[in-house]
């Protein structure tokens, strides 16, 4: 089967997880059991190493963070024989279903498409958002965190907050950022 390269989006409920990327120490990481149900499925082969699959994602998450819309790319088996070309996408193998119907209930691959060769899901994105959920126990300052949001708005440089690489861009334009009240939860937005 020939192999095409597409962006998954993903959603999942990271409570239980330990992240979002594969670790030595545990399978109990969203990248834990997203490749192995891509192996069940047979849309990557049993031996692949990940690397030859093009693999990339958008970022990750620490363990305990859940995500809706987090984006990956990598190639896939198509429908396509070795020697045919590649169907029209509405043609192609069901790839959210076939991979949801492998992968824990709480987490779901939302859609797929087709992407250039040189897409990178993390370099390649134009713009990520973030929202925090905070429960209010009665022991947060809101009026203080209303304001501390609005100094993260602008550009700004966050060097200090990365590993060294001079390679790497550190500086961001964050276009939104506040705490609202949502009845016992406050959402903070963050755009980059």
């Amino acid at each position: 089967y020939r192999q095409r390269y597409v962006a998954l989006q993903l959603m999942y409920v990271g409570w239980d997880y330990h992240g979002f990327a594969r670790q030595a120490d545990t399978d109990n990481t969203i990248e834990g059991k997203l490749f192995p149900a891509l192996r069940k499925v047979k849309l990557i082969p049993d031996d692949a190493e990940i690397s030859s699959l093009e693999y990339s994602r958008c970022g990750r998450t620490d363990k305990g963070v859940s995500a809706l819309g987090q984006v990956l790319a990598l190639k896939l088996r198509s429908a396509a024989l070795a020697d045919e070309d590649l169907p029209a996408a509405a043609d192609e193998l069901d790839y959210c279903n076939t991979i949801n119907r492998a992968l824990p209930d709480d987490m779901r691959i939302l859609g797929w498409a087709d992407v250039q060769p040189d897409f990178n899901a993390r370099f390649s994105a134009l713009e990520r958002e973030y929202k925090y959920f905070i429960v209010q126990d009665g022991g947060l300052d809101i009026p203080a965190m209303q304001e501390a949001a609005g100094y993260l708005v602008g550009e700004h440089d966050f060097r200090n907050f990365c590993k060294a690489d001079v390679a790497q861009v550190t500086a961001r334009h964050t276009a939104e950022c506040c705490v609202a009240g949502c009845s016992s939860w406050f959402v903070c937005n963050s755009s980059q």
